[in-house]
C-alpha cells in the first residue's frame, strides 16, 4: 500500500508545511485510512452501506474503498463549518490514464475555488490539470438497489471514471460544493524510476495544498 497511503501522507505533509511557512490558523486534519486484510467483517460484492446522511452506497467494486472512507471523512470535515475543505487520494488509475504521471487532477463545484489552486500549483511549480466535475456526475454510478454505487462495474470505472469517482465524493459535502477541492493523486508515486526521480513517493501536491491553506 505505499502508493494507496498517498493521500494521507500529502494532507499531513502539507499541514506541516503550511506549519513550517507560518500557518496561523486553525486547520483539522482528517485522516481517512482502511486497512486492506481479509476479515468476516469486510464489505462484499453486492452489499448496501448507509452512510450518516442517509445516501445508500452498493458496493460493485471492492477495490474503491478509498472512496468510502474519505466519503466519511468529507462528511465530517463539512459538519465543522469548514470554509475550505480540500481532499487529496491516489482515487483513481483513470485520472492516470488521463493525464499520466506527471499532473495531479483537480475537481471542484466551486470553480472559482478551482483556478485559484490550480494558480497556486503552478507558482508552486507542481503541475496540476483540472477534470471535469458537475452536479450531474453524482449519477454516473446508478445502482438499482441503492441511490448510487461506489464506482461503475467497468474496469477502470468507465469512461470518465476520474470525474465519477468525484462526483461520488461530492455527495457527502455540502450541496453546492462550496469551499470544496478534490485532488485526485495521479502523480503521487512512481513505480518505476524516471530520469526526474526514484522509484516510490514524489510529494508533489505537498507545496500547492500548503499554499491553498495558507492563501485561503
Amino acid at each position: 500500500m505505499k502508493c494507496d497511503m498517498g493521500g494521507a501522507a500529502t494532507v499531513t505533509g502539507a499541514l506541516g508545511l503550511a506549519i513550517l511557512r507560518g500557518l496561523d490558523k486553525r486547520v483539522k486534519l482528517f485522516l481517512c485510512c482502511a486497512e486492506n486484510l481479509i476479515s468476516g467483517h469486510a464489505y462484499k460484492l453486492g452489499d448496501v452501506i448507509t452512510y450518516k446522511n442517509g445516501t445508500t452506497v452498493e458496493v460493485v467494486n471492492t477495490d474503491a474503498e478509498g472512496r468510502l472512507v474519505l466519503a466519511d471523512g468529507l462528511m465530517a470535515a463539512t459538519a465543522t463549518g469548514a470554509k475550505l475543505i480540500i481532499d487529496a487520494a491516489t482515487l483513481t488509475g483513470a485520472a492516470m490514464v488521463a493525464l499520466g504521471e506527471e499532473y495531479n487532477a483537480f475537481f471542484s463545484l466551486d470553480k472559482a475555488l478551482q483556478q485559484r489552486v490550480l494558480d497556486y500549483s503552478a507558482q508552486e511549480f507542481e503541475p496540476s490539470w483540472c477534470l471535469p466535475l458537475e452536479k450531474w456526475h453524482q449519477n454516473k454510478c446508478p445502482s438499482a438497489f441503492a441511490d448510487t454505487a461506489n464506482s461503475k462495474s467497468q474496469k477502470g470505472g468507465g469512461g470518465g471514471g476520474a470525474s465519477n469517482a468525484a462526483g461520488f465524493l461530492s455527495r457527502f459535502v455540502n450541496q453546492e460544493g462550496k469551499g470544496w477541492l478534490h485532488i485526485d493523486l495521479a502523480a503521487a508515486y512512481n513505480a518505476g524510476g524516471t530520469v526526474h526521480l526514484p522509484v516510490g513517493a514524489t510529494a508533489q501536491g505537498i507545496r500547492t495544498i500548503a499554499r491553498a491553506l495558507l492563501e485561503e
